[in-house]
């Protein structure tokens, strides 16, 4: 099996998402995996060695400059596809998927899946995420042919699959569903004695309720747009803290807290230890196509952490997972601004629990081996 990979630089998501999906496939599934990442030439060395440090043996190759030169790489790929001959490719998101679909069948032709992170053309256009007019212009058609043509598909949420059904009369059957799951390091779950010794490290004290946000400053995470309400909460909850881990600048309305709240930017593997110190999760989205498909791995994580999850319904699937298993609170920011209990132990340990039986890679190992094998 070969997963590929296009323009996704090494990051907390990129373990979680690829490099623990190739070790977990190899070790649980018994199946032999090749990782080949094309990978922008800027920094190239030094991402490289991230990505072969995560998994040993991935080729990583710089890719041709400009995002919209996608189809330039496909000289590259067709050697290795000729070399190797994988009996499976998924392929990480349209570009990969488009390069593969172009080779087909005259240099490769076996079976192939669509790895679907979210709605691609709802992202170029509703946040630019590529900064680029032909690709906003294009990157429909592109994803189109990815959804159309693959073999099989993966989609992180049932809402991504109606996308498709809604946007491309996608045909329903030949597709799974894996939403983002944990990383080997949050599979760990909730630890009381981590948790305690995360507190004390950050100085937060044991009657105190902290709120955790992580995540980027980019625009579907909506920070600026739900930092009025998070500044309400700080306000009528006159003893909380706020935990922020992103690497953007703290917006202003959030100033006058600032004696109450840590900023920080830390390296993946930190994370999980900062999140055990917390007991909310703020996942406050604005309502958008992007947000409406999506799965954040945080979700997951502020659950293996013990967090309950403080969100709007913006998304689809997992604002329907917290209300099923009382997992959290739907918010309306133009609402009333709720008072926050500190949760007990045992609600961090039953949130724990859910992160373990719904989000762990081996809860979808049957959706696994139908990309592999059906």
């Amino acid at each position: 099996m070969l997963y590929l990979t296009f323009n996704d630089a090494p990051s907390g998501i990129f373990y979680s998402q690829v490099t623990d999906t190739c070790t977990f496939i190899r070790n649980e599934l018994d199946e032999e995996v090749d990782l080949l990442s094309f990978i922008s030439a800027r920094g190239f060395f030094r991402e490289r060695k991230k990505i072969k440090t995560a998994f040993p043996g991935a080729r990583v190759i710089p890719m041709f400059p400009g995002v919209a030169n996608w189809k330039k790489n496909s000289l590259a790929l067709s050697l290795f596809l000729r070399m190797k001959r994988p009996r499976v490719v998924i392929a990480r998101g349209p570009f990969a998927t488009n390069l593969v679909l172009a080779l087909k069948p005259k240099v490769w032709n076996g079976r192939l899946c669509f790895d679907a992170r979210g709605a691609y053309h709802s992202e170029f256009n509703e946040y630019d995420v590529s900064g680029s007019d032909s690709l906003r212009r294009t990157i429909g058609e592109v994803e189109k042919n990815a959804v159309m043509k693959a073999d099989i598909r993966l989609s992180v949420s049932g809402a991504l699959v109606n996308y498709w059904i809604e946007n491309y009369n996608y045909v329903p059957g030949s597709e799974v569903v894996i939403p983002c799951t944990l990383g080997n390091d949050f599979e760990k779950g909730f630890s009381r004695t981590e948790a305690v010794t995360g507190r004390r490290k950050l100085g937060f004290a044991d009657h105190e309720t902290v709120l955790a946000y992580s995540g980027s400053a980019a625009g579907w995470q909506s920070l600026q747009g739900s930092a009025a309400f998070i500044s309400a909460l700080m306000e009528k909850n006159a003893g909380l803290r706020l935990l922020v881990l992103t690497p953007g600048e703290l917006p202003a309305v959030l100033e006058p807290f600032r004696a109450r709240i840590i900023c920080k930017w830390v390296n993946a593997p930190q994370v999980r230890e900062l999140l055990l110190a917390c007991d909310y999760g703020l996942l406050l989205r604005e309502r958008s196509v992007t947000n409406k498909v999506s799965s954040p791995v945080k979700f997951a994580e502020y659950l293996s952490c013990g967090l309950k999850v403080l969100m709007t319904n913006a998304i689809e699937d997992s604002s329907a997972f917290v209300n099923a298993h009382n997992a959290g609170s739907i918010l309306d920011l133009s609402g009333p601004v709720p008072l926050l209990e500190k949760p007990p132990q045992e609600e961090k340990e039953r949130m724990s629990e859910l992160a373990a039986k719904y989000f762990r890679k081996r809860s979808f190992t049957k959706n696994y081996k139908l990309i592999l094998h059906a």
